[in-house]
């Protein structure tokens, strides 16, 4: 028997993927809902929404033109890509556009409220899910995970990683402003007020629920082994 056959299908990591794939598809939902609300998008969606607007792209052509660019990133953060990178990249994408396709026009204000609420909540569980996945980041998510110092996106960092969020998604915001223009960013409903609380609430609430979803057993992050303490070592070799 071939060593490929001989390996279990026990180890190939189904609970991961499971997750993998709830929350990008979470995270596509949330995306729609927010673009529906005319509110305030994800500050990274203003980038996207901003290059697909420039170039008569649908919002799901922006976000994979926009991601596949910052994959560039990869490189000089040493951070390494997996599935849930090209997952992330695809999914979420292809969600929000179907999403939106279906949606109708929104025009209470009180619905739209309620829509937009419900958008960052799903955007923000999203992207816990997939982190807690550990099958691979998305290079915005690779660049807050460096810069929060939790590489394996163990969610013990929590307000390093919120503060790196913060700053990352301020950037984003003013990069979308500039493309569109300001007049147009907020016309659009790209950059408004619920950008602003989005673009300072998404990372202390996607720190705190990564943090949770991390203490679930089958999301726990590897525990490497521990050493032998030196001077134990050393104590041992002086009673030979």
């Amino acid at each position: 028997m071939s060593a490929v056959a001989s390996v279990p299908a026990r180890r190939l990591p189904w609970a991961r993927l499971a997750v993998l794939g709830t929350g990008t598809l979470t995270m596509g939902v949330g995306i729609a809902l927010l673009v529906a609300s005319r509110l305030g998008m994800v500050p990274m969606d203003t980038v996207h929404l901003a290059v697909a607007h420039q170039l008569g792209w649908t919002l799901g052509l922006g976000i994979l033109a926009c991601q596949a660019t910052l994959l560039a990133t990869f490189l000089p953060l040493k951070v390494r890509p997996g599935i849930g990178t090209a997952v992330g990249l695809v999914v979420p994408a292809v969600t929000a556009d179907a999403v939106l396709a279906f949606l109708p026009s929104l025009n209470s204000l009180v619905v739209r409220l309620i829509v937009f609420t419900a958008g960052g909540g799903l955007f923000c569980l999203g992207v816990a899910l997939y982190l807690a996945a550990a099958l691979g980041p998305l290079p915005r998510d690779g660049l807050m995970l460096v810069l929060g110092g939790d590489r394996e996106a163990s969610g013990h960092n929590g307000w390093r990683l919120a503060l790196a969020r913060i700053g990352i998604d301020v950037v984003f915001v003013a990069g979308a402003t500039a493309i569109f223009g300001p007049a147009e960013a907020v016309r659009t409903g790209a950059v408004g007020v619920g950008t602003v609380v989005l673009a300072l609430a998404s990372g202390p609430v996607i720190a705190r629920a990564l943090r949770r979803l991390r203490r679930i057993p089958s999301l726990a992050p590897p525990t490497s082994a521990q050493p032998r303490p030196v001077r134990a070592r050393h104590a041992a070799a002086e009673t030979t």
